[in-house]
Formats: C-alpha cells, sequence, structure tokens
C-alpha cells in the first residue's frame, strides 16, 4: 500500500473541455496564485450573494497574507488544481479551529476555499477536488466534515447537496455578516 506522502506526489491528471488539469498538493510557491483566485472567487462569483458593501472590503493583500499564513501551517492540507499556466481550482481541510463542532476524538475536520475559476466551472473539477479531500479526511480517520457555504448560493448547495452533505443549520450572522449554511457530511459513511 502506498503511503500518502507518495500518493500525493503523484499528481493526477484530469482532461477537461478546458484542457488538461494537473490535481496536485499545493507548495508554498502557490500562495499568490491561491490567493489571487480565492479573491476572484470573492470578488466575482459571490457578486449575487454579496452585498456591496462585503465585496467592496474584499482587500487583495489580505488575502496574500492569509494565503501565506494558510501555506505554512501543516495543520491545513490544501491541494490545486492547475492548467498549463494557472490555478485554476482549490480545496482545503484543516481540523475544527475552535473545537466548536469536535466530539471528544477531535476527528472533525473543516473544508475550505473550495473555489473554482468561473471558466472551469461546470465541468466537474469542483467535484473532483472535493473528492480528493474526502478521501484524504477518510484516510487520516476523520469522523465528520463540516463546510460552510453562502446561504443565498443555491448551486454550491445542490453541488454539495449532491455529493452527500446535508444541511445541519443556516447561520444568520455567518461570516462577517452574510449568512451561512453549515453542511455535514459523515465520513463513515462507506457509501458515499
Amino acid at each position: 500500500m502506498k503511503t500518502e506522502e507518495h500518493h500525493q506526489a503523484l499528481p493526477i491528471i484530469t482532461k477537461f473541455a478546458k484542457g488538461q488539469v494537473i490535481l496536485r498538493k499545493a507548495v508554498p510557491e502557490d500562495w499568490l496564485e491561491l490567493a489571487s483566485l480565492h479573491y476572484l472567487s470573492h470578488t466575482v462569483s459571490f457578486q449575487p450573494y454579496a452585498s456591496q458593501d462585503w465585496l467592496e472590503s474584499r482587500d487583495l493583500s489580505q488575502y496574500e497574507e492569509n494565503w501565506k499564513e494558510r501555506l505554512s501551517d501543516n495543520r491545513i492540507k490544501v491541494w490545486v488544481a492547475k492548467n498549463e499556466d494557472d490555478i485554476v481550482g482549490m480545496v482545503s481541510i484543516r481540523p475544527d479551529p475552535i473545537r466548536q463542532y469536535s466530539d471528544e476524538s477531535g476527528k472533525i475536520a473543516f473544508l475550505g476555499a473550495m473555489h473554482v475559476h468561473p471558466k472551469f466551472m461546470g465541468n466537474g473539477l469542483g467535484r473532483r477536488l472535493v473528492n480528493l479531500a474526502v478521501s484524504h479526511m477518510r484516510s487520516h480517520n476523520y469522523t465528520t466534515a463540516y463546510l460552510c457555504v453562502m446561504k443565498e448560493n443555491t448551486r454550491a448547495l445542490r453541488f454539495f447537496e449532491s455529493a452527500g452533505w446535508r444541511i445541519q443549520e443556516f447561520l444568520p450572522d455567518g461570516d462577517e455578516g452574510v449568512p451561512r449554511a453549515l453542511c455535514r457530511f459523515d465520513l463513515s459513511d462507506s457509501c458515499k
């Protein structure tokens, strides 16, 4: 059986209508591209779901600092989808940061920073990234995963529900005043 480190070193090559994309573990040098994609997702893809004040409060330099920090934190695992030029998708997982949802085992994970470039949406890339993260969480014996989605982002909610995630509750104040849906995934369910 291959170790995870060995498995992670091997990129997964996927062909899409937009060309070939490689799925691989993020490296520290990816921080700028990750920050740019995250910023793009928040300022362009989230326009229909967030207030104008929230959108205007986005600061690219803050995303850059955050991604430098995230990639240096060994508790956070990040995978990227990269075409020949750019990172076009990403997903991250981390242990429950505030142990708000953790049980005594502490084996609760959060899926976050799930973003796909708008030009690459709708072709299965997001599903591949989520499946990669779920596989990692299962192989590390996490029992449950959570994620938050903007409550008004019905496309993303349908995407996650079709992958087996279930809305657990709505958080009216969410992050920075943006209402969120907290979704849960039972990692012990081998049928998913």
